[in-house]
């Protein structure tokens, strides 16, 4: 009941459709090929952040994208948006998703008790982020919509630091009033 994947998949159906009725989807060539060309440098940073005004797809981008990733043999994938639509965007639905998923990845059972904590949450998503996973995969991580957080703050605790090796982490966020440009999320993240 802690990995809120019924929420998660009624995201993505609203990005992908369903065999019947797919969404449409085109024109970005260019941004999925940067995406790619990002997770295969292995001299690119770890952290990869998309920082754009409303509406210009980073979403739909994302849900596509990560849907070619699935393909790929030697990356396990952990996609989590943070919605205000789908009730994902609060912290005890965020972490106790990210920490089901890396947990499943690693082979181990979570706590499961409505008492567990946000903060044993979060710890757990650093010890699995720090940990290789087991079976020698590459790890991509995807938050989608960092701006939506509603009762927690992203900063500088959010992913470990240094980055490990075996680790790649994807997150998009929309400008909030007054920033400029993607500088001011970074700045927020450290």
């Amino acid at each position: 009941p802690f990995d809120y994947a019924g929420r998660i998949e009624n995201f993505l159906s609203e990005y992908l459709g369903t065999a019947n009725a797919p969404v449409p989807f085109g024109g970005r060539e260019k941004d999925l090929k940067a995406l790619d060309a990002w997770l295969e440098d292995p001299a690119a940073p770890s952290y990869f952040m998309m920082a754009a005004p409303a509406g210009r797809g980073k979403s739909a981008l994302l849900v596509r994208w990560t849907r070619q990733v699935l393909a790929r043999a030697n990356i396990a994938l952990v996609f989590v948006p943070i919605s205000i639509r789908f009730r994902t965007n609060l912290s005890g639905v965020i972490f106790a998703a990210l920490a089901a998923r890396l947990a499943r990845l690693h082979g181990d059972k979570i706590p499961d008790t409505p008492s567990t904590s946000v903060e044993t949450w979060r710890g757990l998503v650093t010890e699995y982020l720090r940990r290789p996973l087991p079976s020698g995969e590459k790890l991509l991580v995807v938050l989608d919509g960092l701006d939506e957080a509603a009762d927690w703050e992203a900063g500088p605790d959010l992913f470990p630091l240094p980055p490990p090796d075996h680790v790649r982490v994807v997150v998009s966020t929309r400008y909030r009033a007054g920033d400029e440009s993607a500088r001011d999320w970074l700045r927020r993240l450290g």
